[in-house]
């Protein structure tokens, strides 16, 4: 099995080839990087159809590199997945799909960002299913950036505090950026924690057995 791990940010690299190495060691990956693409999305404030094209260009990339499937790893564009999910042969997995079917269990779901483009593409996905989800979010946009640069210590510090408040309100707290995950394993707190990193890739297996 060949998975295109598709991204807009060296942030998530890391935690996603984590993710591969402990749920499937045994799958093979590819990484497909366009750091402009956010940088364009909030410049633009929108997909257009330029970025469109860009995600075309990729997918048609790792297509002719053989892979069974492709897996977004940005969520600030996990809805151009859907879409080309029903262009491509492949399965084309959005990033948060197995987070979105791990905080469906819950009534009241606490969602936690760095991207602000995010939580609004999770939570549509999220109502279209449970209209009468309770969904709380805190959102620090722009901090992803301190990721990119390696500067964890502070990045880490600031959603801590934000996670540790959200256990307050909600029954379970998904991240929603791989960029955020290797915060389940740092903070302590009575809530369960969803790891988007390990349950994407769990996802993007399911659909490629289920296609083969």
């Amino acid at each position: 099995m060949k998975i295109c791990l598709i991204s807009a940010t060296t942030a998530s690299l890391a935690p996603i080839e984590k993710a591969l190495k402990e749920v499937a060691p045994e799958v093979e990956y590819v990484h497909l990087l366009d750091s402009s693409l956010l940088k364009q999305l909030k410049e633009k404030g929108q997909i257009d159809e330029q970025i469109t094209l860009r995600f075309d260009t990729l997918i048609t990339l790792a297509v002719d590199a053989k892979c069974d499937g492709v897996l977004f790893t940005c969520s600030a564009f996990n809805d151009l997945a859907n879409y080309f999910d029903e262009k491509f042969t492949i399965p084309i997995v959005r990033s948060d799909q197995g987070l979105i079917n791990e905080l469906l269990q819950y009534d009241n779901v606490g969602i936690v960002s760095t991207v602000k483009e995010t939580p609004p593409v999770l939570i549509s996905s999220l109502k279209k299913v449970r209209p009468d989800q309770i969904i709380k979010t805190v959102v620090e946009d722009g901090l992803i950036h301190l990721a990119e640069k390696g500067d964890f210590e502070s990045h880490d510090k600031i959603l801590q505090g934000h996670i540790d408040s959200l256990a307050e309100e909600v029954e379970v707290i998904g991240l929603s950026q791989f960029s955020i995950a290797h915060l389940k394993g740092q903070v302590q707190i009575n809530k369960p924690i969803i790891d988007p990193a390990q349950t994407a890739v769990k996802e993007i297996i399911k659909r490629i057995n289920e296609s083969a």
